[in-house]
C-alpha cells in the first residue's frame, strides 16, 4: 500500500485517515448531556492504527496544518469511540473555536497523521515533537504551547543564571 507521507519540522508523518459525517449519529452523553446529531467520524486506512502507541498526531484541513497534539496511551483511547460499526471522533477537537464550523460542515476536508518514529534511542519524544511543531508552525487550533516561545523569551535559562552567580 502506498502511504501519504510528509516531513514536518524534520519528523516523518503518515496519513492514517480522513474525517466524514456518518449517516448515523452516536448515542452518547457528554458532560451529562445527551448528544444530539453528533455524527463526526473517521475512516482509517487500517484499524490497527487504533492501537498505535504514544505518538504525535497532526490534523490537516486540506494541505494546511490546523492542529497538533500527542497522546500517551493508544490512538483509540485519545480520539475515538466505536458504535454501530462507526468510528466516531471523541476528542474534543470540534470544540476548538477556530475549527468547529469547518469541521462540522466540511469534515471531509480534514485528515489525521501520525509520527512514524517518535523515538530518540528508546525514549518516546512525542510531547517534545508536539511542542516543536506548535511553536514553529503555530496551528490555528492550538492554544497550549504557543505561549512557550513567549515564556522562553521572558524567562532565564538555568545555565545562564549559574554563569552569573
Amino acid at each position: 500500500m502506498e502511504l501519504d507521507r510528509k516531513k514536518v519540522c524534520g519528523y516523518s508523518f503518515i496519513k492514517i485517515g480522513n474525517f466524514y459525517k456518518s449517516n448515523i449519529s452516536i448515542e452518547a452523553k457528554f458532560n451529562g448531556k445527551k448528544l444530539d446529531n453528533y455524527n463526526l467520524a473517521a475512516k482509517l486506512i487500517d484499524d490497527k492504527f487504533l492501537n498505535a502507541e504514544q505518538s504525535t498526531y497532526l490534523i490537516y484541513k486540506e494541505n494546511i496544518l490546523v492542529y497538533a497534539g500527542y497522546y500517551s496511551n493508544t490512538l483509540y483511547d485519545r480520539w475515538f469511540r466505536k458504535q454501530n460499526e462507526t468510528l466516531y471522533i471523541w476528542h474534543g477537537i470540534e470544540d476548538k473555536e477556530k475549527l468547529k464550523d469547518d469541521l462540522r460542515n466540511h469534515p471531509e476536508e480534514f485528515s489525521i497523521w501520525l509520527t512514524e518514529n517518535p523515538y530518540i534511542d528508546d525514549i518516546n519524544i512525542s510531547k517534545a515533537i508536539e511542542d516543536i511543531i506548535i511553536m514553529k508552525k503555530q496551528p490555528i487550533g492550538n492554544k497550549v504551547g504557543k505561549e512557550l516561545e513567549e515564556q522562553k523569551n521572558r524567562a532565564i535559562k538555568v545555565s545562564e543564571i549559574l554563569r552569573n552567580i
